[in-house]
């Protein structure tokens, strides 16, 4: 093939190669564009450290302030901001103050998640509380309480009994609307809210979760 294109002019040349090499070619140039793709996906690529759920809440702030906040956690907490983020869903309602459809797919969304251990963090308002208790899908809040808080404020933790063991914790704790992430967030307005954490988060982000509860509850 080379030898036939040596007399042939510098266009003949190219049409002739892509006649006889153009599909190869492509080929090598996708595979070459997919794998730097999935290199640059993998390098940039975060882990989830923790994972909040606002149910019936909608962000009002912007995006960075939160990214900001929750990276100066990450970093007090040893993680790197690089390689680590925390991730917010805030795009779930349901409860009487909307159409039962919605209630209906939100409420199995819900608990899908908390079956399947993807979420750790969960902030929901008075008009779910009742529901987010029958999912039955909250770990012992206590060790992620700042010290002494479930004797100063006992008026503000929820309690449930688990099925199996008879034995009565509290999952839940009422949270203060002029918290610091309260402000920052900003995803709810004049309305009491509570936050459990999911069942059951694992033992290397207990600080982020104290951090996150504590920033919450403080006065």
């Amino acid at each position: 093939m080379f030898e036939k294109m040596k007399g042939l002019p510098p266009k003949k040349k190219i049409e002739y190669f892509f006649q006889y090499y153009g599909i190869i070619t492509a080929i090598i140039i996708a595979g070459v564009a997919f794998a730097i793709y999935w290199i640059v996906h993998i390098v940039t690529l975060k882990q989830d450290v923790a994972s909040i759920m606002v149910i019936n809440g909608a962000s009002q702030t912007e995006e960075i302030q939160l990214d900001d906040y929750f990276d100066q956690v990450l970093t007090d907490c040893g993680f790197s901001t690089r390689k680590d983020k925390i991730s917010i869903e805030s795009g779930i309602f349901a409860g009487p103050a909307y159409d039962q459809q919605t209630t209906y797919y939100s409420n199995m969304k819900i608990q899908t998640v908390l079956a399947a251990k993807t979420v750790d963090v969960i902030l929901f308002d008075e008009d779910m509380r009742e529901e987010m208790m029958s999912f039955g899908a909250f770990s012992d809040i206590r060790p992620y309480l700042p010290e002494g808080f479930e004797e100063a404020h006992p008026d503000q933790l929820i309690y449930s009994t688990d099925e199996e063991t008879g034995e009565k914790a509290p999952v839940a704790v009422r949270v203060n609307p002029d918290s610091k992430l309260m402000k920052i967030g900003q995803w709810y307005q004049n309305q009491t809210v509570y936050i459990g954490i999911g069942f059951a988060p694992l033992t290397d982000q207990v600080q982020v979760y104290q951090t996150l509860i504590k920033d919450l509850l403080e006065e």
